[in-house]
């Protein structure tokens, strides 16, 4: 099994990236709450950041 199988196999057969996004989420959430209101980030910002966090390089 290569990278990509074992990805897609965990996509289809696991509820891991779905949590994953949930739990990011609300991290991030978080965080950007603390920040500066003119400096908080818009909700596009904050999911190209989740993305970029599951997509491996």
């Amino acid at each position: 099994m290569d990278k990509e199988e074992l990805l897609e196999y965990l996509e289809t057969n696991s509820g891991v990236k779905d949590k994953f996004m949930e739990k990011a989420l609300d991290y991030q959430n978080e965080k950007n709450q603390k920040r500066p209101f003119a400096k908080r980030w818009n909700e596009t910002k904050l999911n190209e950041l989740l993305i970029k966090c599951l997509v491996p390089s």
